[in-house]
């Protein structure tokens, strides 16, 4: 720099100037937009990663009373219990200042999108004779169906909306359903086998040129 008295007189200085980079913040899971997306009842852990030694803290931007964030820490969990579409997320702020120098701080926000969890229920018999065919049905239309018989080996048995199946004796069955969000959602149904009535026909003794009948 030339500095210039009030005579006239002039000098040079140099000055030197420390310029200290922010910190650059980063997230995991690194998704689009800052932004995840989860079903009711699914826990979430979110890690702020920066590229220098920094001291981090998470505030929550719409004032939430859980989770609870430790002092300086880079992550934090959430179980969410109310659904929060593309419209209105969950948002979250954390706060990365430089731990030598200047202290420089950085600030971004993370996104969670929350979807309700899906309705999933099985109709159908809850009793059929034995030998017959049995059909059940998902309630629902879903992307996904995964149909199997509960305390079996977990083979599946149809990956369609809808189980038929020849009954021998009490079983029970469970479908797991994946939503078109993701979400999946379970549920099971129990099936009474009857048996088939048995029975002799006993014939009446009758006189020549009567109707002849049967008794059970």
């Amino acid at each position: 720099a030339i500095i210039v008295g009030t005579a006239g007189c002039s000098t040079d200085k140099t000055f030197t100037i420390d310029v200290e980079k922010k910190p650059v913040i980063s997230f995991d899971p690194n998704t689009e937009g800052n932004t995840s997306r989860i079903c009711i009842g699914q826990a979430i852990t979110i890690k702020a990663i920066t590229d220098q030694e920094t001291n981090m803290n998470w505030t929550s931007k719409d004032n939430l009373s859980s989770p609870v964030f430790s002092t300086n820490s880079s992550q934090f969990t959430l179980t969410p219990t109310a659904a929060r579409g593309l419209e209105n997320p969950y948002k979250f702020e954390v706060a990365a200042k430089s731990k030598t120098g200047k202290q420089c701080e950085s600030k971004e926000i993370y996104q969670i999108v929350v979807f309700d969890k899906a309705t999933n229920r099985i109709v159908g018999d809850s009793a059929k004779c034995v030998e017959s065919t049995l059909t059940l049905e998902s309630e629902g239309t879903f992307k996904s169906y995964s149909w199997t018989e509960v305390g079996a080996s977990g083979t599946v048995l149809s990956s369609a909306k809808t189980l038929s199946i020849k009954i021998t004796e009490d079983k029970s069955f469970a479908l797991a359903i994946t939503n078109d969000n993701g979400c999946e959602s379970h549920d099971t149904f129990k099936v009474k086998a009857v048996p088939v009535p048995k029975f002799n026909l006993i014939p009446d003794e009758k006189c020549e040129g009567l109707a002849a009948t049967t008794r059970v």
